[in-house]
């Protein structure tokens, strides 16, 4: 699997445009840690890299029946929709039946601790619940590329081995490909990632 990055330019959420055009080549033997400060653009690239997002030049190139998860930092579910019914309604537009799907949620939901709270709606989470379900969305879905912001903001320490557990199991996956956002490159040392510092491509004023 190669995901192939050819001068990308991004309009950035509050900094304008990212400095240059970024070129980058990457596939399942390496995450990819892509740092950076608030609004120097990591979510916009993710979303970019999810097909979410159009860039103002360049592209992304990946193969077209990859299946992508994207958990965001904040949000991300469906408000109007129990957080079963978020993690099962990817699975059923793939085709999965009812039974199946379920089965693979409430596995996915047990996994990080989500099961008594798997009948609520997003509105009746924590932010600590919200971000699991997020999270939790990605592992049901099973996707080829991982895409992951913040992925460990806003957790509790119990939460912790739980969830490094999940990104040890995806990075170490040689069938999948793992982009994490993050503006605390020291949390995921131990992913041995190549880095993309997205400071260091901002436009000098």
């Amino acid at each position: 699997m190669r995901i192939v990055i050819e001068g990308l330019r991004l309009e950035g959420p509050t900094r304008g445009p990212l400095a240059r055009g970024l070129d980058l080549t990457f596939g399942a033997e390496q995450a990819l840690l892509v740092t950076g400060s608030s609004g120097s653009g990591k979510t916009r690239l993710l979303k970019a890299l999810a097909g979410t997002a159009h860039p103002l030049a360049g592209r992304v190139e990946r193969e077209s029946h990859l299946r992508v998860g994207l958990a965001l930092g904040r949000g991300g579910l469906l408000m109007n929709s129990t957080l079963l019914q978020n993690l099962t309604l990817p699975l059923r537009f793939q085709g999965m039946k009812r039974e199946a799907a379920v089965e693979r949620a409430e596995e996915a939901m047990a996994q990080l601790g989500l099961g008594p709270v798997g009948e609520l709606r997003p509105h009746a989470l924590s932010d600590r619940q919200r971000k699991l379900g997020s999270l939790a969305r990605v592992l049901a879905f099973d996707p080829d590329l991982v895409l992951l912001d913040e992925p460990l903001e806003a957790l509790d320490p119990r939460d912790l081995p739980k969830v490094r557990a999940v990104l040890e199991a995806w990075t170490t996956d040689p069938a999948k490909a793992v982009v994490v956002a993050t503006e605390r490159a020291e949390d995921h040392a131990d992913l041995g990632a190549l880095r993309l510092d997205l400071d260091e491509d901002e436009e000098t004023p």
